[in-house]
């Protein structure tokens, strides 16, 4: 369900966000604690296909790495 409104909505797919903020490729990340959504990490990276984008991800499993995407879109 995210993966298709990823790519139907932002028009962005799981392998450019991964490129973007994976790995060490991400430019920022912080902590936000929203009262509607709670806690989620705020990532912002870049790719030349995509150019800057912005992913709003939760921890799965901290301690494995794994996080969800909830959302992501393009800041063109």
């Amino acid at each position: 369900m995210i993966e298709a409104k990823l790519r139907d909505k932002h028009f962005l797919t799981l392998a450019q966000i991964r490129q973007a903020i994976c790995w060490g490729a991400h430019d920022r990340a912080a902590w936000d604690d929203s009262p509607m959504y709670g806690e989620r990490l705020v990532v912002t990276g870049t790719t030349d296909e995509t150019g800057p984008l912005i992913a709003y991800l939760r921890p799965v499993d901290e301690s494995d790495g794994t996080w969800e995407c909830l959302t992501a879109w393009s800041l063109d």
